[in-house]
Protein backbone atom coordinates (compact mmCIF):
# COMPACT_ATOMS: atom_id res chain seq x y z
CA UNK A 1 0.00 0.00 0.00
CA UNK A 2 1.42 3.34 -1.03
CA UNK A 3 1.31 6.27 1.36
CA UNK A 4 1.42 9.97 0.67
CA UNK A 5 5.09 10.16 1.65
CA UNK A 6 5.92 7.32 -0.76
CA UNK A 7 4.19 9.22 -3.56
CA UNK A 8 6.09 12.37 -2.62
CA UNK A 9 9.42 10.55 -2.68
CA UNK A 10 8.72 8.66 -5.87
CA UNK A 11 7.90 11.91 -7.66
CA UNK A 12 11.13 13.62 -6.53
CA UNK A 13 13.59 10.77 -5.92
CA UNK A 14 14.28 7.78 -8.12
CA UNK A 15 17.01 6.04 -6.07
CA UNK A 16 16.64 3.22 -3.56
CA UNK A 17 14.78 4.13 -0.37
CA UNK A 18 16.22 2.82 2.87
CA UNK A 19 14.22 3.16 6.05
CA UNK A 20 17.27 4.42 7.93
CA UNK A 21 17.61 7.30 5.46
CA UNK A 22 14.00 8.41 5.18
CA UNK A 23 14.36 11.66 7.14
CA UNK A 24 17.72 12.35 5.47
CA UNK A 25 16.16 11.83 2.06
CA UNK A 26 13.24 14.06 3.01
CA UNK A 27 15.63 16.72 4.35
CA UNK A 28 17.84 16.55 1.25
CA UNK A 29 14.84 17.12 -1.01
CA UNK A 30 13.86 20.33 0.80
CA UNK A 31 15.10 23.66 -0.48
CA UNK A 32 16.96 26.01 1.84
CA UNK A 33 13.77 28.04 2.26
CA UNK A 34 11.70 24.93 3.02
CA UNK A 35 14.24 23.82 5.65
CA UNK A 36 14.12 27.25 7.29
CA UNK A 37 10.31 27.26 7.23
CA UNK A 38 10.15 23.75 8.75
CA UNK A 39 12.61 24.70 11.49
CA UNK A 40 10.70 27.88 12.31
CA UNK A 41 7.33 26.15 12.34
CA UNK A 42 8.70 23.34 14.55
CA UNK A 43 10.42 25.77 16.91
CA UNK A 44 13.91 24.45 16.22
CA UNK A 45 16.92 25.27 14.05
CA UNK A 46 18.06 24.15 10.62
CA UNK A 47 21.24 22.90 12.34
CA UNK A 48 19.15 20.58 14.53
CA UNK A 49 17.30 19.27 11.46
CA UNK A 50 20.65 18.58 9.80
CA UNK A 51 21.86 16.72 12.90
CA UNK A 52 18.73 14.54 12.79
CA UNK A 53 19.13 13.91 9.07
CA UNK A 54 22.83 13.11 9.43
CA UNK A 55 22.20 10.70 12.31
CA UNK A 56 24.24 12.74 14.79
CA UNK A 57 21.19 13.14 17.06
CA UNK A 58 17.94 11.30 17.61
CA UNK A 59 14.65 13.16 17.90
CA UNK A 60 13.14 13.14 21.36
CA UNK A 61 9.42 12.99 22.00
CA UNK A 62 8.79 16.76 22.08
CA UNK A 63 10.87 17.38 18.94
CA UNK A 64 9.07 14.55 17.15
CA UNK A 65 5.67 15.97 18.07
CA UNK A 66 6.64 19.47 16.90
CA UNK A 67 8.15 18.23 13.63
CA UNK A 68 5.14 16.05 12.81
CA UNK A 69 2.83 18.99 13.56
CA UNK A 70 4.95 21.26 11.35
CA UNK A 71 4.80 18.94 8.31
CA UNK A 72 2.26 16.15 7.83
CA UNK A 73 4.73 14.17 5.67
CA UNK A 74 7.03 13.53 8.66
CA UNK A 75 6.34 10.30 10.55
CA UNK A 76 7.63 8.67 13.72
CA UNK A 77 9.28 5.97 11.62
CA UNK A 78 11.17 8.60 9.62
CA UNK A 79 12.49 10.26 12.75
CA UNK A 80 13.12 7.13 14.85
CA UNK A 81 13.33 3.95 12.71
CA UNK A 82 15.12 2.35 15.67
CA UNK A 83 11.88 2.59 17.68
CA UNK A 84 9.11 2.48 15.08
CA UNK A 85 10.56 0.41 12.25
CA UNK A 86 9.42 0.66 8.67
CA UNK A 87 6.89 3.36 7.84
Amino acid sequence: MSTGIDNYFSSRYSGPMKTQNRFKTFYDLLSKEEREALATKAGTSVAYLWQLADGRRKAGMSASVRLKAADYRITDAMLRPDLYGVS
